[in-house]
Parts: C-alpha cells; sequence; structure tokens
C-alpha cells in the first residue's frame, strides 16, 4: 500500500537536499566574487 507519509518525507528530505546545495553554491560564487 502507498503511504503518503513517506512520500512527505522524501519530498522535505529532497527539499533540503536541494536548499543545502544551492546555499553551498551561493556562498562559494560570493567569496569568489568578492
Amino acid at each position: 500500500m502507498f503511504s503518503l507519509k513517506n512520500l512527505v518525507m522524501d519530498f522535505i528530505f529532497y527539499f533540503i537536499w536541494n536548499a543545502a546545495l544551492f546555499g553551498c553554491f551561493f556562498v562559494g560564487s560570493v567569496r569568489v566574487f568578492k
């Protein structure tokens, strides 16, 4: 049976992972340009 809880957990993990990658990329860009 499909579990909505698992879908929500995967979505939250995916969102946090993308936010972390974007944050690292943004910080790296700021350090390079400054």
